[in-house]
């Protein structure tokens, strides 16, 4: 199980540095206190087309998460995830 656990996490972390550029959250976590109970990301944004560079933010609701992939889809985009809060 161990080794299934690390090959899946290696093939998570290739096809992440495969994918186009795309909006950075760093200082992130999960929060579900924001609307109404629908677990979203809450951090600082970088490469957002709307906010500012740094600007602390709350997603739109979470779809996936993959940390050892270091991606999560929300319903209006896809966020590479930097340091954890």
């Amino acid at each position: 199980m161990k080794n299934t656990l690390l090959e899946t996490q290696a093939i998570e972390k290739e096809v992440a540095e495969e994918l186009p550029p795309m909006v950075r959250i760093e200082n992130w976590e999960v929060d579900d206190t924001f609307r109404g109970g629908t677990p979203c990301l809450h951090g600082n944004v970088y490469g957002h087309p709307c906010l500012l560079d740094g600007e602390l933010a709350y997603t739109s609701p979470l779809v996936w998460i993959s940390e050892g992939a270091c991606l999560a889809q929300t319903y209006s985009r896809l966020y590479a995830l930097g340091r954890k809060a």
